[in-house]
């Protein structure tokens, strides 16, 4: 089964997560040096749980963005890779 959303979509919502965080141009640079986003993903959920994100409290935007990555880490876990269209 393949992503219903795109990389870039994954990308900006590990971004949007980030720079509320205050840590951004962090993940950008892991982004543009090479780690892989597996291991992005599971530092930005590591984050989100750190800072208490709540899925159930969330406006729209973060609740999409959450959706995406939450998604991504589905794919992986049943698959073991994410394919995107």
């Amino acid at each position: 089964m393949n992503m219903k959303a795109t990389k870039k979509e994954v990308e900006d919502s590990v971004l949007f997560f980030a720079k509320i965080y205050g840590k951004e141009s962090n993940y950008k640079a892991m982004m543009k040096y090479g780690s892989t986003l597996p291991r992005i993903i599971e530092m930005i959920a590591y984050e989100m749980f750190l800072q208490k994100f709540c899925h159930y409290k969330c406006n729209d935007e973060e609740d999409g963005n959450y959706c995406i990555l939450f998604e991504y880490a589905t794919e992986l876990k049943e698959n073991g890779w994410v394919e995107f269209n």
